[in-house]
């Protein structure tokens, strides 16, 4: 292909990748190569959505990165939800809140920008982890890279789902009111992991008998509870109650069965159409053998039985909240990546409907989660045959 050939190729995938933005008449501005500094004074007030004046622009900064100026302007503010924070972050907040919307997006090099329309009676300001870790947004006097920018490890910016007229949506009411009121990170690192008043005792006794089975002795399931029951009962137990707990945990035997393992084998003769199922199988056989008790469902441990990645199985959790079949009722446990839940335990035959279509409940917002394998799954966590179908975990976020 000739120099002049290549230009024009050139020219054509700068304005198709331009065209999302300009068709909508967001305004834009130039930024450094691989870089996201503004290349112009004033840019607040000089971004343009002129195609001749962006013509002008892309002669004079060669291969530079382009960015939308949000805020009232443009019509639009945005979520950056960056890296492994923000998409716990995220999860987070919409498991507790059980409401997403289908918006416009951009992949970036650790995360994704969501796009919204700008309220017209509220004014939304930039802030950084106001909403949680890696959680930034851009509002009035704000910019974000759009595509066809490029990050200063190669990675590209892409829309992240087929346009197709898909404009950017309203925010859940949940959503802004967060972003135009909260004085302190939503998700607070501080309070992840307190167990409190009417979970205290249920909580310190599984931890007791998890330690039994390790084989722990009584002293010394003793002090670790007491540790515990400082660092994340709000209020702490007495010494007294916390030994009286140790003493029933050793009352079984060390090395006894792990209630994860038991439901686990309890479903292997099951056969489910996905992956999704198969979690939902599985949880709901936790609560059954804890009936009226919430359960703690740990993401490395269930993607250890079910072959797969503890991200994967955070998916298939978060499509269990807004399909309604589970319910958040503690804060997760960083570090063991666990949180505890109560199940409504369904129809056997409502399980394979909801994985499905997920969705239903939700009055046609979408879940987080891109698309997951669809091919039959047997308990042992047999692998897919086919892509499309139910909505899983690893492309995170925001569904087509």
């Amino acid at each position: 292909m000739d120099s002049k050939k290549k230009q024009t190729r050139r020219q054509e995938v700068f304005w198709a990748a331009l065209e999302p933005a300009l068709s909508r008449g967001w305004r834009l501005l130039p930024c450094a190569e691989r870089d996201k500094k503004a290349l112009i004074r004033d840019w607040p007030r000089r971004a343009s959505c002129d195609a001749d004046m962006i013509r002008t622009w892309e002669r004079k900064y060669e291969r530079c990165n382009w960015a939308v100026a949000t805020g009232p302007g443009s019509g639009v503010w945005v979520l950056d939800v960056d890296g492994e924070s923000g998409r716990s972050s995220f999860c987070s907040l919409v498991e507790r809140h059980g409401a997403w919307a289908k918006t416009l997006a951009v992949t970036t090099s650790r995360g994704q920008h969501l796009y919204f329309s700008y309220p017209v009676t509220t004014n939304i300001r930039n802030s950084t982890q106001k909403l949680g870790p890696g959680l930034d947004v851009r509002g009035e006097n704000g910019y974000a890279l759009i595509p066809p920018s490029v990050h200063p490890s190669g990675h590209p910016y892409e829309w992240a789902i087929p346009l197709n007229g898909v404009a950017p949506a309203s925010a859940p009411d949940w959503l802004l009111e967060a972003v135009t009121s909260a004085s302190r990170p939503i998700v607070q690192a501080s309070e992840i992991g307190i167990v409190r008043e009417g979970q205290r005792n249920d909580g310190l006794f599984r931890t007791a008998c998890y330690l039994r089975r390790r084989g722990l002795t009584l002293a010394e399931i003793v002090y670790e509870l007491l540790q515990q029951n400082v660092r994340r009962c709000r209020p702490p137990l007495s010494e007294a109650e916390i030994r009286n707990l140790a003493a029933s945990a050793c009352r079984y035997e060390i090395g006894g069965p792990d209630p994860l393992e038991i439901a686990w084998r309890a479903i292997q003769a099951e056969t489910h159409n996905s992956r999704y199922e198969q979690f939902a199988a599985l949880v709901c056989e936790l609560q059954r053998r804890r009936p009226g008790q919430p359960v703690i469902l740990p993401l490395e441990r269930i993607g250890g039985l079910m072959e797969c990645g503890w991200t994967s199985v955070r998916g298939y959790r978060t499509q269990a909240v807004l399909a309604g079949l589970i319910q958040r009722v503690a804060d997760p446990v960083p570090h063991r990546r666990a949180a505890e839940y109560r199940v409504n335990l369904p129809s056997e035959a409502s399980i394979a409907t909801m994985g499905k279509n997920p969705l239903t409940p939700t009055n046609g917002l979408v879940a987080i989660c891109g698309r997951s394998h669809g091919g039959k799954h047997n308990s042992r966590g047999g692998n897919s045959n086919s892509h499309g179908g139910n909505y899983s975990a690893e492309a995170v976020f925001y569904g087509s």
